[in-house]
């Protein structure tokens, strides 16, 4: 089976995973690190390889939040669950082994404390087995203004109040310096640091971060999935991503991950949707193919 061929089939078996939700993220923080692609080769599963962008592997953080999140329901479509909150996953930039589909490796993932974080994590856990567990988050930034909730950390009502826009054109405004502060259940932080430069982020490292809608699972059960986000709806561009400028980053939510947390690189998205679908096992096409 050819790489051309396996990508075709991986494609056909993520349309056929039944839809399951809808989900909108804003104000998305990605913080990506650098790692040595031979030692992160030997960390994934068999099925996986690293991907790569100017000689390095890459680890992100992504701290967002989830603020609509849609359950797929037969004869009636997308429904709203009205639940919304501050999550964070770390992923690992990769791609399927055997065809080059670029997608992601959730390493773990957090949702923030209260019900509906209860909720979601326990639901993370069940339908997608990984590891998941609750968190804290906290923001300081300077000075405090916003469109339509953009700046990290501040509500679309306070943005509003605040006065709202920016830049004299009427579209979003960031704060200058912001910090976030992410305190996991499980003993396990991110602390990060930095400023917005007024810059948007470079283009091509921005697109290799987010314009992957295939996640990929290495499930507690030993079996690798995969899921397509794409669907109704769906919105992955790159475009209008705004450079942040890490001072400091404190991280230590990799597990045997071994990222540069000097060299971290980052932006802000103001906002994404995808569309998940039930997980499709890896295993069953990579054995045909390597028997081909």
């Amino acid at each position: 089976m050819s790489g051309e061929a396996r990508a075709a089939a991986l494609a056909v078996a993520a349309a056929r995973g039944r839809t399951n939700v809808r989900e909108r993220h804003d104000q998305a923080l990605y913080c990506c690190f650098p790692m040595d692609v031979e030692e992160t080769r030997a960390l994934l599963p068999a099925q996986l390889e690293p991907d790569v962008f100017e000689g390095r592997a890459w680890a992100c953080v992504l701290v967002d939040k989830l603020d609509l999140l849609e359950s797929w329901v037969p004869l009636l479509g997308f429904v709203n669950s009205r639940t919304a909150g501050w999550m964070n996953k770390v992923n690992v930039l990769c791609k399927e082994r055997f065809s080059g589909t670029p997608g992601y490796l959730i390493s773990s993932i957090y949702f923030e404390f209260g019900f509906s974080g209860t909720i979601r994590a326990r639901g993370a856990s069940i339908t997608q087995k990984i590891p998941s567990a609750k968190a804290s988050y906290s923001f300081d930034r300077e000075p405090l203004a916003a469109a339509r909730g953009v700046a990290l950390g501040v509500p679309a009502e306070q943005a509003a109040a605040s006065g709202g826009g920016g830049g004299g054109n009427g579209g979003p405004s960031y704060p200058q310096t912001l910090s976030v502060t992410v305190e996991g259940a499980d003993g396990l932080s991110a602390r990060i640091s930095g400023s917005f430069s007024g810059n948007d982020a470079p283009l091509a490292f921005a697109r290799f971060v987010v314009e992957r809608p295939t996640k990929f699972l290495a499930q507690t059960n030993g079996k690798v999935v995969f899921a397509s986000e794409l669907g109704e709806g769906a919105e992955f561009s790159a475009e209008g991503c705004k450079e942040f400028v890490v001072e400091k980053a404190e991280v230590s939510m990799f597990a045997a991950f071994k990222p540069d947390l000097d060299a971290c690189r980052a932006f802000l998205q103001p906002s994404y949707t995808l569309v998940d679908h039930t997980n499709t096992p890896v295993d069953d096409i990579t054995a045909h193919a390597r028997s081909s």
